[in-house]
């Protein structure tokens, strides 16, 4: 018998007991790494880090550091954190683009307060009060706030005062600025506001330069928050790329849209990929990076736990409701589903819950229409049987391949056919019992393996798992009688 060894050599005389240990034979059950996500978004010229390369960032503070306080990507870390702690989490910082234009807004006051009040101006979701007393005038009153604006840090817009009119204008240039709203939420008595909402925002920063940057590091999800169709073609270009037998680095992608129905179908229906979820924002007054962070965030946590299992009913803890006349009833929400938008709902006491995240996957190549890829729990449920696989054959990475039947003493690291099958068989078993896939036998009688005739040193695998899926829709008919 010929037992091969990797670090005791047949050639050592001196005396003694040699031990080595080898794990290449052991899967382990134990979590895998992390959760690794990448977050991509504008930062301020204040922040530290270096635009186009991915860092790491290891908390708020930092974020705040690395990217400028009320920079897109310092809220999006922060928006991320709130709802998932887990996760390994970087960063791609972009600047914006030299030739952009960034949105502004105006917020113009008249009258005068007949009795002492306040007034609260809404900037996104964050917002600044200032106390008014009474028998201040419009200009004044606008001073108020402009002062109690400029110190407040966080704010997505900038504020500049000229007589009675706030005029707001978005930390960044770019479309995507034209996402910071602004509202005059509470007025004391004898003032009145009108707000004129951005609409002038245009050219986004590219991130084609930042992904082409990214090293083949491994990262399961990838958050945009700039949702223009230029960049989200090539965000689902580099996920596809990473999906490749080549690359071996599956990963899923989040952006989200915000304004009317019409606005949303549009922007879904516009798009047809199994790697990114569009989140539908509709009038929230959270900017639309934040919804795509904190559903992205919420979704990874998810897939670390059971990857297949519904993400209906998980609450997204930054994300503002619209106003009830914003609000989405249960066709409007359907017909987004049907044009590849993610949805949610809100609660009574107004929380924010997802309702369903899907892809924007809608047809085949050929145009006809297809659900294959439609939910997301199908995808991240492959993704981790893609792993799965390729865990399974770095274990042999360094075996000789011989054919079913071939006489080997124990110990010698070949790889047959049917040792493979085996190990398949058993890895499925497993999967079997966590509710990830179903029907092992139907799984192995479909299951080939082979080496074929025309390179001997290839094993090809024909497999096809059989998924689990999620309860989604619960039909009941209730057939009385009296």
């Amino acid at each position: 018998m010929t037992i091969a060894y990797d670090l005791i050599p047949t050639t050592n005389r001196v005396p003694g007991t040699y031990v080595e240990v080898d794990g290449s034979r052991a899967l382990s059950q134990q979590p895998g790494e992390l959760h690794r996500t990448l977050v991509i978004g504008g930062k301020l010229a204040d922040g530290t880090a270096a635009a186009a390369l991915p860092v790491l960032v290891e908390g708020e503070v930092a974020a705040d550091t690395l990217f400028g306080a009320a920079s897109m990507l310092s809220e999006m870390v922060r928006a991320f954190r709130r709802a998932n702690n887990t996760s390994r989490l970087y960063a791609l910082p972009v600047l914006d683009d030299a030739g952009g234009i960034a949105a502004t807004s105006t917020l113009t006051l008249s009258g005068t307060a007949t009795a002492e009040g306040t007034l609260t101006a809404r900037v996104a979701d964050q917002r600044v009060s200032v106390a008014v007393p009474v028998g201040t005038t419009a200009d004044a009153a606008a001073a108020l706030l402009g002062a109690a604006l400029a110190a407040s840090p966080r704010l997505a817009a900038t504020a500049a005062v000229a007589a009675a009119v706030v005029t707001f204008t978005a930390q960044h240039k770019g479309e995507a600025g034209n996402g910071v709203t602004v509202e005059a939420e509470k007025l004391p008595d004898g003032l009145t506001a009108t707000a004129a909402q951005p609409v002038n925002g245009a050219t986004n920063p590219s991130i084609d330069a930042a992904l082409a940057a990214l090293d083949e590091s491994r990262y399961d999800t990838v958050v945009c928050g700039y949702a223009d169709a230029t960049n989200l073609a090539a965000l689902e270009e580099e996920l596809g790329r990473r999906w490749g037998p080549l690359v071996k680095l599956p990963g899923h992608g989040f952006a989200a849209v915000r304004g009317t129905l019409g606005t949303m179908v549009a922007a879904g229906s516009a798009r047809n990929s199994r790697y990114l979820t569009l989140v539908g924002a509709g009038l929230s007054p959270t900017p639309p990076w934040i919804w795509a962070a904190q559903a992205a965030a919420r979704d990874a946590a998810q897939t670390d736990t059971l990857p297949n299992r519904p993400r209906n009913g998980l609450s997204l803890p930054d994300c503002e409701a619209p106003k009830p006349e914003g609000m989405l009833d249960l066709a409007e929400r359907n017909a987004l589903l049907y044009d590849g938008v993610s949805t949610y709902k809100v609660t009574p006491d107004s929380k924010v819950l997802l309702e369903r995240l899907i892809t924007t996957y809608q047809t085949t190549a050929s145009g006809t229409a297809d659900a294959t890829y439609l939910a997301i729990e199908t995808v991240r449920n492959l993704a981790f049987f893609y792993r799965k696989v390729l865990e399974l054959g770095a274990a042999h990475e360094r075996d000789l391949l011989a054919p079913d039947g071939t006489a080997v003493s124990p110990g010698v690291p070949v790889t047959t056919p049917k040792m493979l099958r085996g190990e398949l068989g058993a890895l499925y078993r497993q999967l079997e019992r966590d509710g990830l896939v179903k029907d092992t036998e139907g799984f192995l009688r479909e299951l080939v393996i082979e080496i074929p005739a025309s390179d001997v040193e290839r094993l090809n695998v024909h497999c096809a798992p059989r998924l689990v899926n999620g309860l989604v829709t619960l039909a009941t008919k209730v057939s009385f009688r009296l």
